[in-house]
């Protein structure tokens, strides 16, 4: 009786390393194309939190990068002294005097 528990504890611990293999790594490219976005986001979120959370917490921080670098980029124009127009000199180059 021990021995059945314990191949099925066994064998839930081989399932699962090899699902979070397939999901963590680029191999088994053209397998997971086969299941939609949905349903993989459930698989990550139920079965494996960690790697959910993870994806979550990297597209928090690029949203806030993204936006400290416009707030960067808007504070710094707005430190910009105004600038003057230049007026485009006359061509004397092309003068038909000069020639």
């Amino acid at each position: 009786m021990k021995k059945k528990y314990l191949i099925i504890f066994l064998s839930l611990i081989i399932v699962y390393l090899l699902v979070n293999s397939v999901i963590n790594t680029g191999n088994y490219a053209n397998f997971k194309k086969k299941f939609p976005e949905d349903l993989k986001t459930k698989i990550k979120k139920y079965i494996f939190p960690y790697k959910y959370i993870e994806q979550k917490d990297d597209i928090i921080k690029m949203v806030l990068n993204i936006s400290y670098l416009a707030n960067s980029v808007l504070y710094w124009v707005a430190e910009l002294p105004p600038t003057k127009t230049l007026k485009r000199p006359s061509s004397t180059m092309n003068s038909p005097s000069l020639l």
